[in-house]
């Protein structure tokens, strides 16, 4: 896997080889703690600040990787207008702090991509198929009643276009996983 010059230096500085994958498995479980965290304490205002900043910083420095595809420079890209949305304008909403563990799928999707074993595969299949395809559009659901069921066609469009590429992410999984299992 090619890195930009800047990834290789950061990453085989501290020793990790895997540059991305580690950049990306850090920032998932480090944004889902703090989101647990929020939830647990109920102080979403700050959290969502935090995961904000964790997000924002991660999206931008991996937009550096030069073997980004353009679904994830939308999706990162949109991520940040996004995140900054909800933070500036949904403060004590609990959405932020309940989207980002769909992220708990990402170390299982990266350990299967680095190891190809059959138990990150399952891993990353049951947890895609739990968080990004099931629970996403459920808490986007529950955000609309509870928070703002009159919000603009265009954060709907872009949302929607979100799940409908983790839609698309996962019919990809689903037919690597059969291909595995021939």
């Amino acid at each position: 896997m090619h890195h930009t010059i800047l990834s290789r230096l950061i990453w085989h500085r501290v020793g990790l080889n895997h540059g991305y994958n580690i950049q990306s498995t850090i920032h998932a479980l480090l944004s889902s703690a703090l989101g647990i965290s929020g939830l647990i304490t109920g102080d979403y205002n700050f959290y969502s600040k935090l995961i904000n900043h964790v997000t924002t910083g991660y999206f931008i420095s991996d937009c550096f990787n030069e073997n980004l595809g353009e679904d994830l420079i939308f999706h990162h890209l949109a991520g940040i207008y996004v995140l900054n949305m909800l933070v500036e304008k949904y403060p004590y909403s609990p959405i932020l702090c309940q989207g980002i563990l769909i992220e708990l799928s990402t170390p299982f999707l990266n350990e299967f991509r680095r190891t190809k074993k059959k138990g990150y595969g399952i891993g990353l299949l049951i947890s895609f198929a739990l968080l990004r395809v099931l629970y996403l559009p459920w808490i986007y659901q529950q955000f609309l009643i509870r928070d703002d069921p009159e919000l603009s066609q265009n954060i709907r469009y872009l949302v929607w276009t979100f799940i409908s590429l983790n839609y698309f992410w996962f019919y990809k999984i689903c037919r690597i996983a059969y291909n595995i299992k021939k």
